[in-house]
């Protein structure tokens, strides 16, 4: 039988009920497990849309909405295909006529115009579901190519019933099989983190994930520790 002190060196978040760091690093699977969608998102999945664009500046969550929509049109047996465009870089290379349903396509802002007129033209021949990030507004080059699109707008919207979900779900994907984990965000903490960072969850993911590291103890995260 494994003692506890060794159970405690090897899996020291194993005594807050956790498997490990929720504000580390994750996998494209655990992202969709952690999101929360935002009220206009859950709103365009219910209403239904032909083709969506998701704005906002840079860490106000394009990437993970990109990736919530893709699995979720992915469990309902979609082809769904995800690439982001890296810096410098002007063409897509994903093949639409390989029988894409969806493509989620991030940083659209990076793309040549005359890739975004190839883009529009496969998508019209192919009948490939768009999901675009950017951070800037391409509805005139959707209206001048006839094609509908709903616009969501991240940033300035997050409140703290929002972001203590957001909290809460992380904590939750990694508590222990079933166990609650043994920590949570005082809402005290939670007003701190609301009041630094807003809607800037990448950098507040940052800053927790050494919050997390350095904890002592279960119980309440507290002003105190994220402070």
């Amino acid at each position: 039988m494994t003692d506890p002190q060794t159970i405690a060196h090897y899996y020291p978040f194993y005594r807050f009920g956790l498997h490990r760091n929720p504000f580390g690093t994750l996998s494209e699977q655990e992202w969709y497990a952690v999101t929360v969608p935002s009220p206009p998102v859950q709103a365009a999945l219910d209403t239904g849309f032909d083709h969506l664009m998701v704005l906002g500046r840079k860490g106000r969550g394009k990437s993970t909405v990109l990736n919530y929509l893709r699995y979720h049109f992915a469990m309902q047996g979609q082809h769904v295909i995800y690439e982001r465009l890296p810096p410098w870089h002007w063409r897509y290379t994903t093949d639409l006529s390989a029988g894409v349903d969806v493509f989620a396509f991030d940083e659209m802002q990076r793309l040549a115009p005359w890739e975004m007129v190839r883009l529009f033209r496969e998508q019209v021949q192919y009948g490939t579901r768009l999901i675009i990030g950017s951070h800037r507004d391409h509805r005139p080059e959707f209206a001048l190519a006839g094609v509908r699109v709903v616009t969501i707008r991240l940033g300035g919207r997050m409140t703290r019933d929002h972001l203590a979900a957001i909290l809460q779900r992380r904590l939750d994907v990694f508590a222990l099989e079933d166990e609650k984990a043994g920590v949570w965000f005082a809402l005290e903490a939670v007003d701190m983190l609301f009041q630094r960072y807003r809607d800037d969850l990448r950098t507040m993911n940052t800053h927790l994930y050494d919050v997390l590291q350095r904890l002592e103890r279960p119980g309440p995260i507290t002003a105190d520790d994220v402070r």
